[in-house]
């Protein structure tokens, strides 16, 4: 005969299910007992509840923070005023490292006193906060370009009204020979001036606020990225170009642009005092199945495996490369996922990377397991 179902069992399971970790510890004859805690305590860390059954208590706890948490069970041992609230690191099934928040509250037993541990897992906090950072930075940086941009183009189109001007003028009055070494100078002048003109064109489109979705050729979109980075990477090395005519994608111009710059800026860091002959950026913009792909690849410095798990981290900076302008891989990888597309990295050979970046085709549906698919391992 089954027993009379408690009042106290919703409460349980509510327990029992809730994504806040709860768990019950208590020592007995010198061993730390763990006898309840529920799924969140064990999913948190990647185990199955038999498997965090079976670990001890303390195999939880990452090694550099063992010593501290040791020291606070003998103070709660021993009487002495223990801390209710704080922060620890534990250690996953995999071996990363889990920040959480701890509150405890002692549990008078006959036979002493265990504690209850509420455990909240810091990582999606964190990851949160550092989106808002990224955010932030990206409005400042924008903001900033289309001052800039702005300060430049507006003097720029009244210089170059005037050399037209001038240049018609100089081509009808000014006698031979004089005439044509002025208007090389002038046509010299022309073409420097409209070529800054484009750049800050791009620039106000790379800095734009706007979320306009259209219809847009992803190899004009990197043509425009790779003119305003240009100053910065022809001093690392030697760009090579692919641009294959694709299909159109569909997105935001401004973000896509980012993404690409992004990209490259990130490839550029991976050369330090190098010759810059030796050193090859290629860039490739191809159709492939239903996707159009932006592929960037260097013969820079090559990252070790721990760094590649890194490297869509924000602000990611390692001694092979790493953003030192701009905010990195993890920008392109959020606009790509934002775009149904994603992000990928790989080895180059035995040096350099790969990164590629895949969109959808325009009028293809947007998977919407996109940004699942891509989120980052806890």
């Amino acid at each position: 005969m089954s027993a009379e179902p408690s009042f106290l069992d919703p409460l349980l399971g509510a327990l029992h299910c809730a994504d806040l970790g709860i768990a019950i510890i208590g020592e007995q004859d010198g061993d730390l007992q763990r006898p309840y805690f529920n799924e969140a305590c064990a999913s948190m860390l990647g185990y199955s509840r038999d498997e965090f059954a079976a670990l001890p208590v303390l195999a939880s706890i990452a090694p550099e923070q063992l010593e501290t948490i040791v020291e606070l069970q003998h103070r709660i041992r021993d009487g002495a005023n223990a801390p209710l609230h704080f922060e620890t690191t534990l250690k996953h099934r995999d071996g990363n490292r889990v920040p959480v928040e701890v509150v405890s509250h002692p549990l008078a037993m006959e036979r002493g006193v265990a504690h209850v541990f509420l455990v909240r897992n810091l990582l999606p906090r964190q990851r949160v906060q550092l989106s808002l950072l990224e955010a932030d930075r990206i409005a400042l940086v924008s903001a900033l370009a289309a001052g800039v941009a702005h300060e430049v183009k507006n003097p720029l189109t009244g210089m170059l009204l005037a050399l037209r001007m001038l240049r018609r003028t100089l081509a009808t009055e000014l006698p031979e020979p004089t005439r044509s070494a002025a208007l090389r100078a002038l046509d010299d002048s022309l073409s420097g001036g409209e070529r800054i003109a484009g750049n800050m064109q791009d620039l106000l489109s790379l800095a734009s606020t706007s979320s306009e979705q259209r219809e847009l050729d992803l190899g004009q979109v990197t043509s425009a990225a790779l003119r305003l980075v240009s100053p910065i990477l022809e001093d690392r090395a030697r760009v090579v170009r692919e641009l294959h005519p694709v299909p159109m994608v569909l997105g935001d111009e401004a973000r896509l642009g980012q993404a690409v710059l992004a990209m490259l800026l990130f490839s550029g860091s991976g050369f330090h005092g190098d010759d810059p002959r030796d050193n090859r950026i290629l860039v490739c913009v191809e159709a492939a199945d239903s996707a159009v792909e932006i592929e960037i690849s260097d013969n820079g410095g090559a990252l070790c495996a721990r760094d590649m798990a890194r490297a869509f981290d924000p602000f990611f900076v390692s001694r092979g490369r790493g953003a030192g302008l701009g905010v990195g891989l993890s920008v392109a990888r959020s606009i790509a996922m934002a775009h149904g597309g994603s992000v990928e990295m790989e080895p180059f050979g035995t040096v350099g990377i790969t990164t590629r970046m895949r969109l959808p085709r325009a009028g293809l549906p947007v998977r919407e397991d996109a940004a699942a698919a891509q989120s980052p391992p806890p």
